[in-house]
C-alpha cells in the first residue's frame, strides 16, 4: 500500500499556504495571483516538513489505530487539544461536543484569518486492512480519510508555526466532531 501521506504532499500542502496566506492579507479590492514560492523559502519548507512528517505520520497511525464514533470523538479531541497546546496553539475545546478551535498566529498577526478544518470521526466499518496500526475498536474504523485530514493538519500547523516569520495572520483551526 501507498502512504496515504507523504512528505512531498504535505510539502504541497505548505506551499499553498505559503502561497495563499500573504495574497490574503493584502488589502486589495481584487488579490494578485500568488507568486511562485522562492528557492530559500522552499528549501526551507522542505526542511521543515521533512523534521514534521515522522511526527505526523505517527499521530496517523494513532488517529487510525483509534477511531470513534460521531459525538463520541473524546480520546481524539483530547490528544489534537495536547498537540496544538504542544504548538504553543491556544486551544478551545468543548465546541459542538467534542470540537475545538485551535488558534495559530504568526509573528506578524496583523493578516487576514484563514479556517482550516479537519473531521475526527470514524466509521461503523469493521476493519479488515491487516495494517499493524488497524483499528483496535471493534466495528469502528477511518475508513474515509479523516485519520489523514488531522494528521496532515498537525504536521502542517506545525511547519506553519516553524515558519510563522513568513507570513501573517492567524490560522484557525477547526476539528469538526460528528461530521
Amino acid at each position: 500500500r501507498a502512504p496515504l501521506m507523504s512528505a512531498p504532499k504535505m510539502a504541497r500542502t505548505i506551499a499553498l499556504w505559503l502561497a495563499f496566506v500573504p495574497v490574503c492579507s493584502r488589502a486589495t479590492a481584487a488579490p494578485a495571483a500568488p507568486s511562485p514560492v522562492p528557492s530559500v523559502l522552499a528549501a526551507r519548507v522542505e526542511r521543515e516538513v521533512a523534521v514534521a512528517l515522522a511526527p505526523a505520520l505517527s499521530d496517523y497511525e494513532w488517529f487510525h489505530a483509534h477511531p470513534e464514533l460521531s459525538e463520541q470523538e473524546s480520546a481524539t479531541a483530547a490528544r489534537l487539544a495536547q498537540k496544538l497546546r504542544a504548538l504553543g496553539m491556544e486551544v478551545h475545546e468543548g465546541i459542538g461536543g467534542h470540537g475545538l478551535v485551535g488558534i495559530l498566529r504568526a509573528k506578524n498577526p496583523r493578516g487576514r484569518v484563514v479556517l482550516y478544518r479537519a473531521d475526527m470521526d470514524g466509521l461503523p466499518v469493521t476493519e479488515a486492512t491487516g495494517l499493524t496500526y488497524a483499528s483496535l475498536a471493534p466495528g469502528v474504523m477511518h475508513a474515509c480519510g479523516h485519520d489523514v485530514h488531522m494528521a496532515n493538519a498537525l504536521g502542517t500547523l506545525a511547519v506553519l508555526k516553524t515558519l510563522d516569520d513568513v507570513w501573517s495572520g492567524t490560522v484557525f483551526f477547526v476539528a469538526q466532531p460528528a461530521e
